[in-house]
């Protein structure tokens, strides 16, 4: 969870470390990434998407989202519940739906592949670089040459954007090129290029300072929103 989301949340994370629980959504993406990485080495062939989501459950036994607790008397108390959940894999949807997710981005995944023909590529890259005295760093999911590539594998969102943006100025602050950005969607098949200039990475920068900032100053303010709902700390959030 980014700062920009949520600075009291980004607090929480931190003096309050929730044990790391599987999540079936992330399970899946985590799966269709590595997918369509192989796919653009051409080392893959088409395979059943209920065999797959069977092995992503293993012997994890599903819940759903709905049904976790809410009601914690005490901090020490939520770590305990979510530490009992290491057994489980939480699903925000029906167990046929993530079989549908995974048989939409195996198919698209060979299908965007072959659209961008890439030879000379790098994935999963970490980048860093340096605003003043803080250091900025973003993981690329594809980088080849001057271009790098962000794979989603759910719904378009207008904040994807500024997420590629953020990872072009590191790649700027570091190599002194604006790459070229594209976003790909490997549930609806599309591949939207981004274009980046100067100005528009000026104003990035400034924002990121302001994060830089506000994190050093600890100050950090509930961010009232729709995520508010799902997120594990909002029983001690005073917002």
């Amino acid at each position: 969870m980014s700062y920009k989301t949520c600075p009291r949340r980004y607090y929480y994370e931190r003096i309050y470390p929730l044990p790391q629980l599987r999540y079936a959504d992330f399970e899946v993406g985590n799966y269709l990434h590595n997918y369509f990485y192989s796919a653009l080495k051409g080392e893959v062939e088409i395979i059943d998407a209920n065999e797959i989501w069977e092995k992503i459950k293993g012997d994890s036994i599903p819940i759903s989202a709905k049904d976790l607790e809410d009601n914690f008397q005490d901090m020490d108390d939520m770590i305990s519940y979510y530490s009992s959940l290491s057994d489980k894999i939480i699903l925000w949807r029906e167990e046929k739906d993530y079989v549908e997710k995974i048989k939409n981005g195996i198919e698209n995944s060979m299908k965007i592949a072959k659209v961008l023909d890439l030879n000379d590529f790098n994935v999963e890259k970490w980048m860093y670089a340096k605003i003043d005295d803080f250091l900025i760093y973003g993981r690329f999911d594809i980088m080849s040459e001057n271009d790098i590539f962000e794979l989603k594998t759910g719904g378009e969102r207008e904040d994807y954007y500024l997420q590629l943006a953020f990872y072009a100025l590191i790649f700027y602050l570091k190599n002194y090129i604006i790459p070229r950005g594209k976003l790909v969607y490997l549930q609806n098949g599309k591949i939207i290029d981004v274009k980046f200039n100067f100005n528009e990475l000026s104003e990035i920068m400034e924002d990121v300072i302001k994060v830089l900032e506000g994190i050093k100053k600890e100050n950090f303010p509930a961010n009232k929103s729709e995520n508010c709902k799902f997120c594990p700390y909002r029983f001690i959030c005073d917002y």
